[in-house]
């Protein structure tokens, strides 16, 4: 029996070794969209520091702890990857406004571009790939991930699913967390 009989046919005694298009969309939606995007722009951005980059972007004067806490890396993990961006001239560290012996982290005018780029870049990519669906397979896609996120959030809670973009997308946010 084929993974899509499997799939169809909602088999429960389906081990994730049999059933892996979950695993190998994902892989393909980050290969083939979100490293690809981070290649075009600057052919050493990790994918770590890029979501360094989105979290700093979107929560700008955050102390290192909450960017630790955001990424779900170690303080001296996150003191690495900043010390690394610091470096590269793309974030700066600032005084904290009310506590001395705290910095916070903002984006410089580099960093911003490279995030800005390659966000539109990844947009660029993925629109490419969708331009080679039908529409209605793109409609589908779109339902599908809709349900797919609901119902995960069943087993885990949308605060770990959040991107933590900050309040530019609450709106259109699929979790609706705000």
């Amino acid at each position: 029996m084929g993974w899509r009989t499997q799939f169809l046919e909602g088999n429960g005694g389906v081990e994730m070794s049999e059933f892996h298009d979950g695993k190998l969309f994902c892989r393909a939606l980050a290969t083939g969209v979100m490293a690809c995007a981070r290649t075009d722009v600057h052919s050493s951005l990790s994918e770590v520091q890029m979501s360094a980059l989105r979290f700093i972007k979107h929560h700008p004067d955050t102390p290192l702890y909450h960017l630790a806490s955001g990424l779900k890396i170690s303080s001296p993990a996150a003191t690495k990857l900043v010390d690394r961006l610091a470096g590269r001239g793309w974030v700066k560290r600032n005084p904290h406004p009310s506590d001395r012996r705290k910095w916070v982290l903002i984006l410089t005018d580099e960093g911003r571009r490279i995030y800005e780029t390659v966000q539109s870049a990844e947009a660029k990519h993925f629109a490419e790939i969708l331009q080679h669906m039908a529409p209605a397979d793109r409609d589908a896609l779109a339902r599908g991930l809709e349900a797919f996120l609901e119902a995960v959030q069943h087993r885990v809670d949308r605060e770990e699913l959040c991107l933590q973009c900050g309040t530019d997308l609450q709106e259109a946010c699929i979790l609706h967390i705000w």
